[in-house]
């Protein structure tokens, strides 16, 4: 018991206390209990907040949505988007060989002629369209809203597209607009293209996906508080796909297999994080133009996915357009500061087909281990001083950052890594300021006792140098001056005075001896014996 209270005394415990609470702080805000209402409904009060704020039941809960803007946001975003930097910087990866991205951007309005605030004619989708199917391209994404165009109606352009997708042979998927569903808010509804594509969609569709929904798909993306997009799309199945989704299916992929099964249901909301292959214009890509252009040669389409979407400026405005800031962002140029709305679609796409997507650790893993994490490294850091605890604090530190990135590389998984990094960071502060004052107290001390013996000169001299000559053994040889002093018939004089008197008697001969004579001759006092002094 007295060795784990010599561990364990007050200093470690506060350390212990401030680390364990500052992960728990950052971990637990916004944690949501994602089970059916009922069910929490039945259970008391404080077993709500027990699950909502220390323990998830059942694994079942998660954090919220990624645009909280929570006090922790920052550190748990930013230990998945710093991830990204590491890798960019030491491992090197080619793009995605399965995907092309067809930019809507500025050179390619003006080359086509369209106008940058009206939708664009669609004979001129129906001709790229066209142009795809015949080198051969596997899948045609259009992350573009085919709605009715009201005061922009072209009937002979609506025909042309229509008779183009037709032709497409199972080939083509668009993005859907929504609208809110007052039933169920969280769940958009669908406003569906108009009622030649949708034909068009439906005709000649393979059984497995003969509903038209799938071969369309939402094109919202949740950004987080700070406009980056971490999360993949939401999907509402069964009827209600992401765009995604929606490509996964179409091209058959495994993931997406089993359509209309609870597996299915539950394999298609899963929570999935993106793994951005690269920054901004990373995925192959080309002009929207270029696409048409007939210098393109087709193996550059054949097999592949293509998707087709706005860049991320316009002339017209003059600011972002469908376009959010890239995880990359904190290296990257101005431009290359936003990432274009479809080339998310294109990465969360190919997560789905590759595989490749990323898994965030479960939250109660998390949290056992940053406490168990927090109390050891605070207990070991405050028994340390000054620079052996710098040292560990950094080890730690390289440590953590090591771990997540061989998880995030090699198996896909990505924590909250900078939160153990905040706990490293308070408790080594904890562990400087708590040992500084106990060295700064020693010091007062050790100065005060040499003071009753050694001039102020001496003093400062041996205080700085004490771990150097004053505490190590050995000695100098030096030419000295040996004092006594001694007041002659001091039994008599102190018998004929009274106690107070012969104090102050007392004080002036020490005073005048030790603080006149003695130490500004730098002199120390060997000993006092009784009313003698013994000094050189």
């Amino acid at each position: 018991m007295r060795r784990l209270a010599a561990i364990f005394d007050r200093y470690t415990f506060t350390a212990i206390v401030l680390t364990l609470g500052v992960g728990w702080l950052f971990w637990h805000v916004h944690l949501e209990d994602y089970r059916d209402a009922k069910e929490i409904a039945g259970e008391s009060a404080a077993t709500r907040w027990w699950h909502a704020h220390a323990w998830p039941p059942d694994g079942r809960a998660g954090f919220g949505p990624p645009a909280a803007g929570d006090p922790g946001d920052p550190l748990r975003f930013k230990s998945y988007d710093w991830l990204f930097l590491l890798r960019q910087r030491f491992a090197s990866n080619a793009p995605p060989s399965e995907a092309v991205v067809a930019f809507m951007d500025e050179e390619s309005h003006q080359k086509l002629e369209q106008a940058l605030n009206e939708p664009w004619d669609r004979r001129i989708h129906a001709r790229l369209l066209r142009r795809l199917v015949d080198a051969g391209a596997r899948l045609v994404v259009f992350d573009i809203v085919f709605a009715e165009q009201r005061r922009f109606a072209d009937p002979e352009g609506d025909r042309v597209f229509a008779e183009a997708v037709a032709a497409a042979s199972n080939r083509v998927v668009v993005a859907v607009s929504t609208k809110v569903d007052p039933s169920h808010p969280r769940v958009p509804g669908v406003i569906p293209p108009y009622r030649t594509l949708r034909q068009a969609l439906a005709r000649g569709s393979r059984p497995e996906i003969a509903e038209w929904n799938l071969y369309q798909g939402l094109p919202e993306l949740l950004p987080s508080y700070d406009e980056i997009v971490r999360l993949h799309p939401p999907s509402f199945p069964p009827f209600k796909h992401s765009l995604s989704w929606a490509v996964a299916s179409v091209v058959g992929s495994p993931l997406a297999a089993g359509a209309g099964t609870d597996a299915w249901r539950e394999a298609e909301t899963r929570e999935r994080w993106l793994n951005y292959y690269g920054p901004a214009g990373f995925l192959d890509s080309l002009h929207y133009e270029g696409v048409l252009s007939p210098d393109t040669p087709d193996e550059r389409f054949r097999d592949k996915i293509v998707f087709v979407g706005a860049s991320t400026l316009t002339k017209f405005s003059g600011e972002r357009k469908d376009a959010y800031v890239s995880p990359f962002a904190a290296l990257a140029s101005d431009r290359e500061r936003f990432v274009a709305g479809v080339e998310i679609q294109a990465t969360a796409a190919l997560n789905l087909v590759r595989g490749d997507w990323l898994v965030r650790a479960n939250v109660r893993s998390e949290l056992v281990a940053f406490l168990l994490f927090g109390l050891v490294m605070a207990t070991l850091l405050q028994r340390l001083r000054g620079i052996p605890a710098t040292l560990a604090a950094l080890a730690l530190t390289a440590g953590i950052v090591v771990a997540a990135y061989v998880l995030f590389v090699r198996h896909r998984i990505w924590f909250a890594w900078l939160i153990p990094v905040a706990q490293i960071g308070v408790a080594w502060i904890h562990s400087i300021t708590v040992n500084s004052l106990r060295l700064f107290v020693q010091n007062q001390l050790y100065q005060r006792s040499l003071a009753l013996y050694l001039s102020p000169k001496l003093v400062k001299k041996f205080a700085q140098d004490k771990e150097q000559k004053f505490l190590s053994p050995g000695a100098e040889k030096t030419e000295l001056t040996i004092f006594f002093s001694d007041i002659a018939g001091f039994t008599s004089i102190s018998e004929g005075l009274d106690s107070n008197d012969l104090a102050r008697t007392m004080n002036a001969y020490f005073q005048t001896a030790v603080g006149l004579c003695i130490h500004p001759t730098d002199g120390t006092v060997v000993k006092y014996i009784g009313d003698a002094i013994f000094a050189f």
